[in-house]
C-alpha cells in the first residue's frame, strides 16, 4: 500500500482508498485542464465585451498563461495553496453576493419560457443526476488530501464542513438558479455577461471566475495527482506539480468541452467505477470495521498488517468494484452511480467474509 495514498485517504476502506487515489489521477488531470479552459473561455468573453478584442488564438493563449500561473502557485507548496484558498474564499463570497444583488436589482425574478418544458423521468433526467453526482463525488472521495492538514479535533471538523462547505454550495446553487430563471441560461457566467455590460461588474465577474477555478484546481485537481506522482516516481513536489500541469494541457480539454456527449460520457463512465468504490468504502468502514480503524497498520506493507489480505490484495474489494462497474458501463450507464454504489456495498458485505482472508 502506498504510504502517502493511504495517509491522504484515511480513514475509510483501505483497499478502496488506494484504488480511488490511483484512479483519481487521470480524472483530476482532465478536470484540471477543463477548469482552466473554462476560465480561459470566460476570460476571453469578458475581455471581448470590455475591449472588443478577440482572436482565434486568444483562448489558447489565456489557457496556457492560466495553466502556468496555477502551476507556479502550487509549486510554492501546500501552505501557500492554503492561504491562497482562504483569502480567495472571502473574495469569491463577496463577488457572489454582489452578483446576486445585481441580478435582483436589475431584473425582476421570473421564470423564462426557455425553462418551461414537460418533465420527464427518462434518460435525460438520470444522465443529469448522475452527471451532477459524478462532479461532486470526486471532491468527496479525495477532499482528505487537504483536510488531513487541519487540526485534529471534532470541533474543527464540524466547523470546517458546516461553515466552509454547505453555505458556499447552496450560495452557488442559488446564484445559478436565479441567473438561469432570469435569462433562461444555466450558465451564471453567460447570464451575468448579458446582464452586466458595465466594466465594474465585468471586473468583479472576472475576479470571481479566475479565483473560483484556481481554488478548485489547486485543492482538488493538482494536489492528489502530485502527491501520487511523488511517491510513484520518487520525484520532488515541484516536479510532480509541473508534470501534472503538462498532462493537464495534453488532456485537450477544448475537445472534451467542445462536445457535450463526450463531456457527459466522460463523467458517466468514471462514475461507473467511482460509485462502487464509494460503496466499498462505506461498507468497509461502517459495517465491517464498525468505524474502528488501526491507522498505524495502514503503513505496514507486509503480511503482519491486518490489511494485508490475500497476498496484499483485498479480493472482495476488487470484485465488488469491478463487477458493478462493468455491468453499469454496459447496461446502465445513465444510472451508473445510483446502481453501482448500493450494489458494491451489498456485494462487499457478502464477499468480505469469504474472500478477504489473510494469506
Amino acid at each position: 500500500m502506498n504510504r502517502r495514498i493511504s495517509n491522504a485517504l484515511e480513514p475509510i476502506g483501505v483497499f478502496a482508498n488506494a484504488i480511488s487515489g490511483i484512479a483519481w489521477v487521470p480524472l483530476a488531470i482532465v478536470w484540471f485542464g477543463i477548469g482552466t479552459w473554462i476560465a480561459a473561455l470566460s476570460f476571453d468573453g469578458i475581455l471581448t465585451t470590455l475591449t472588443g478584442f478577440t482572436a482565434p488564438w486568444a483562448k489558447f493563449f489565456y489557457f496556457a498563461a492560466l495553466q502556468v500561473l496555477q502551476v507556479v502557485l502550487a509549486c510554492r507548496g501546500i501552505r501557500t495553496m492554503k492561504w491562497f484558498n482562504v483569502i480567495s474564499s472571502f473574495v469569491i463570497t463577496a463577488a457572489m453576493a454582489y452578483m446576486l444583488i445585481h441580478i435582483l436589482n436589475t431584473r425582476e425574478f421570473k421564470i423564462e419560457e426557455s425553462w418551461k418544458s414537460a418533465g420527464t423521468w427518462g434518460t435525460p433526467f438520470w444522465v443529469g443526476l448522475t452527471g451532477s453526482i459524478g462532479v461532486l463525488a470526486t471532491v468527496m472521495l479525495n477532499i482528505s488530501d487537504m483536510t488531513r492538514h487541519l487540526v485534529k479535533s471534532q470541533s474543527a471538523l464540524w466547523l470546517g464542513h458546516v461553515a466552509g462547505i454547505l453555505p458556499p454550495w447552496f450560495f452557488m446553487l442559488t446564484l445559478g438558479l436565479i441567473a438561469g430563471a432570469t435569462l433562461g441560461t444555466w450558465d451564471p457566467v453567460e447570464a451575468l455577461m448579458q446582464l452586466s455590460p458595465h466594466p465594474a461588474a465585468m471586473i468583479v465577474l472576472l475576479t470571481f471566475i479566475l479565483l473560483a477555478q484556481f481554488t478548485t484546481n489547486l485543492t482538488i485537481n493538482i494536489l492528489p495527482p502530485a502527491l501520487i506522482f511523488m511517491d510513484a516516481f520518487n520525484i520532488s513536489w515541484s516536479t510532480a506539480v509541473v508534470v501534472t500541469g503538462v498532462l493537464g494541457v495534453l488532456s485537450f480539454p477544448w475537445l472534451i468541452l467542445g462536445n457535450m456527449d463526450t463531456f457527459f460520457g466522460f463523467i458517466l463512465y468514471y462514475s461507473a467505477l467511482f460509485g462502487p468504490i464509494l460503496g466499498v468504502m462505506l461498507c468497509d468502514y461502517f459495517v465491517i470495521r464498525r468505524r474502528e480503524l488501526n491507522v498505524a497498520a495502514l503503513y505496514t506493507t507486509d503480511a503482519s498488517s491486518p490489511h494485508w489480505y490475500t497476498g496484499g490484495f483485498n479480493t472482495a474489494g476488487i470484485v465488488s468494484i469491478a463487477v458493478p462497474g462493468i455491468i453499469t458501463m454496459i447496461w446502465f450507464l445513465p444510472m451508473s452511480w445510483m446502481i453501482g454504489l448500493p450494489t458494491a456495498f451489498l456485494m462487499y458485505l457478502v464477499l468480505y467474509p469469504m474472500l478477504a482472508h489473510k494469506a
